[in-house]
């Protein structure tokens, strides 16, 4: 028995009502419980029973995204957190093998020519040393940023922001793969350099750190957050295709 479009919405409506959020596995267990729904409908079971049962099959599913199984994931939210965990492995293995086979690509090239620029110039200690090591490192990302918002063809809303917190949960809609170039370009790296710059900005500051020091760690930060943001721009083409442009 084939489903009405409106019983297919209704299958869209509870998958994203059991808590999901990501276009592509929505769309993968659409399939699968369309394919279930009917087979029970074709027993003489009511679709709304067909629908709960479906969705029941996957209770005992459990995930621990974190160490010490703590906060884990059940039933579908378990299943796409694995979905996630496994795209997101992929996009890591081929941020490895271009790391590798790239290095000396002309992006990667001009990467370093900026860091010389900023080791030329700032390199005599002064009042103004540390604030502008910090504007070398944010500059780039902001650029980076913009670009991408122009390069990649699905609206960068379906990522986050501040739009997307206050969104209804059909809107909160969005796309692993744009997600993930998200985490590659930003919180996979910059989360985590904030956290080092920071402080290492105030230690500076207070004389906890000897000034060498502070220069070559927020080189060596500024060189490794601009190498990550060149291979996401190298992504974005693969990222578009995938979304279907």
């Amino acid at each position: 028995m084939k489903l009405t479009e409106t019983q297919h919405k209704n299958i869209i409506n509870y998958l994203i009502g059991e808590g999901l959020e990501y276009k592509e596995f929505i769309d993968e267990m659409t399939d699968h419980f369309i394919d279930s729904i009917e087979a029970k409908m074709g027993e003489g079971m009511s679709f709304f029973y067909a629908l709960e049962e479906t969705g029941n099959a996957f209770k005992n599913e459990i995930y621990y995204p974190f160490p010490l199984k703590l906060f884990p994931r059940i039933g579908l939210k378990a299943m796409e957190k694995r979905f996630y965990e496994s795209k997101k492995r992929e996009i890591d293995a081929d941020l490895k093998v271009n790391f590798k086979t790239s290095f000396f690509s002309i992006p990667n090239v001009l990467v370093l020519c900026y860091i010389g620029l900023v080791h030329y110039f700032l390199r005599e200690e002064s009042s103004l040393q540390d604030i502008w090591l910090i504007y070398a490192w944010m500059l780039p990302s902001f650029l980076t940023f913009t670009y991408l918002r122009i390069a990649v063809k699905e609206p960068m809303d379906n990522v986050g922001g501040i739009g997307w917190l206050f969104a209804s949960k059909q809107r909160r809609v969005r796309s692993v793969h744009l997600n993930l170039l998200m985490y590659v370009n930003g919180s996979k790296w910059l989360g985590w350099f904030n956290v080092l710059v920071i402080p290492l900005h105030y230690f500076r500051k207070y004389d906890y750190v000897p000034a060498y020091f502070y220069f070559y760690s927020m080189l060596f930060i500024i060189t490794i957050t601009l190498l990550v943001q060149v291979q996401a721009i190298k992504m974005i083409p693969k990222v578009n295709k995938l979304l279907g442009y």
